[in-house]
């Protein structure tokens, strides 16, 4: 025979139906701290275990793990992250120079023909410089061969003060603008090498368009170095 429950049988039951699953997800999620010690022995407990705070603990939940609480750094390696937080702040840095000084550069020069007309400009006033020692040199070896040919008349006899200081002067003029010449013509291939640097990088900014004259824009300086980003 079967027994029919009554209503208030039923209520009941189904009260306390609800009332285990609101207990199950709390049981879910009672966690439980895992780990190895020293000795390799492993240790569970329902909080950090203190023997494990230089270790990895697994944290789990419901029979899975849930989460790593990662050990801490060593010396050598907070001194590795600084290092690698420190280059990121770096490269950072350089980064944003480098991006002001690509819109200085696209602001300067409408095209690479105004970089080598630049570069001319620059290289004008040393070219003279070096002319203008050249020119010496030649004049002080004029007046040497001028005092070689007057001490041909002194012959086993002592030159006079005059031909000594002509002497003397057109050697320390040949030498001195002999060094005048290499340090201009190191400065000559600093512009160079300036300039050869603004030029593959204007070019690397506008590429085929580098010979074509544009107008500087805001928005314009802005693409180009997006674009040479994405290359």
């Amino acid at each position: 025979m079967v027994r029919r429950l009554t209503a208030p049988t039923r209520l009941a039951i189904a009260g306390w139906s609800l009332a285990l699953l609101a207990l199950v997800p709390v049981a879910a999620r009672a966690e439980i701290y895992i780990c190895k010690d020293g000795g390799g022995h492993t240790i569970t407990s329902d909080r950090p275990v203190a023997e494990c705070a230089d270790r990895v603990m697994r944290v789990m939940s419901g029979g899975l793990v849930r989460r790593e609480i990662a050990a801490p750094l060593t010396p050598e390696q907070r001194r590795q992250k600084q290092v690698e937080q420190d280059k990121l702040r770096a490269d950072a840095v350089a980064a944003e120079e480098q991006r002001q000084l690509d819109r200085i550069l696209l602001a300067r020069y409408q095209s690479d023909l105004d970089i080598e007309a630049a570069r001319k400009r620059a290289l004008q006033p040393v070219q003279d410089l070096i002319a203008g020692s050249n020119q010496a040199i030649a004049n002080a070896e004029k007046q040497h061969s001028s005092v070689k040919a007057e001490s041909e008349f002194y012959q086993n006899k002592p030159l006079p003060f005059t031909l000594r200081r002509k002497q003397e002067e057109a050697t320390r003029t040949i030498q001195n603008e002999q060094s005048n010449i290499q340090d201009q013509s190191a400065t000559i291939d600093d512009i160079n090498a300036t300039y050869d640097a603004a030029m593959k990088r204007y070019r690397e900014l506008r590429g085929s368009d580098a010979s074509k004259p544009a107008i500087a824009s805001a928005g314009n300086l802005d693409n180009s170095a997006k674009a040479v980003r994405k290359r």
